[in-house]
């Protein structure tokens, strides 16, 4: 009887290994296996490239949520500006999507979800409405920014806000 319980213990034992091994190998072979090679990945672990195409990949999660193609990025003169934002010669992006009003020439990423251009502040790959993108700012951390005229938290103006002013 014994011995029965103990080859039924030591069967269980090694589907349970079997089945961890499985997730593990899936895991890695989902991040690197699949043939994807991060771009930048100093700045970014989510724009990758394979087959001369532009992925982004939300969280850097291949095995959960998978890549996504940037449709018409242009992966030899692609950029990664920050963890969210790149450029190419033609387009601005914000994760997977295109930013239809970005100029690509004075394009900047400022932070992670912060970035501007000559004629937008951008938050979240989204223009904020009446800011000036020659006077803005972050203050400390990207939860507080500011223009000539306006202070932001978290890309909302705040209304009746006082600017300390020199």
């Amino acid at each position: 009887m014994f011995k029965i319980l103990l080859l039924i213990f030591a069967g269980i034992v090694a589907i349970g290994l079997l089945v961890i091994i499985f997730f593990i190998g899936s895991l890695i072979y989902s991040a690197f296996g699949m043939g994807y090679d991060k771009i930048n990945k100093s700045l970014s672990d989510l724009y990758y490239s394979k087959d001369n195409k532009v992925y982004f990949v939300r969280g850097g999660n291949f095995f959960e949520l998978g890549p996504t193609l940037i449709e018409d990025a242009d992966l030899a003169s692609l950029k990664v500006l920050s963890a969210n934002y790149a450029l190419d010669m033609n387009n601005v992006y914000f994760q997977s999507e295109k930013l239809p009003f970005a100029d690509t020439s004075s394009f900047s990423a400022l932070d992670s979800y912060y970035a501007k251009d000559n004629n937008h502040v951008y938050y979240f790959g989204k223009p904020i409405s009446d800011i000036d993108p020659n006077t803005f700012e972050l203050i400390g951390t990207s939860y507080f920014s500011k223009d000539k005229n306006n202070v932001l938290y978290l890309g909302n103006k705040i209304n009746n806000a006082i600017l300390n002013r020199p």
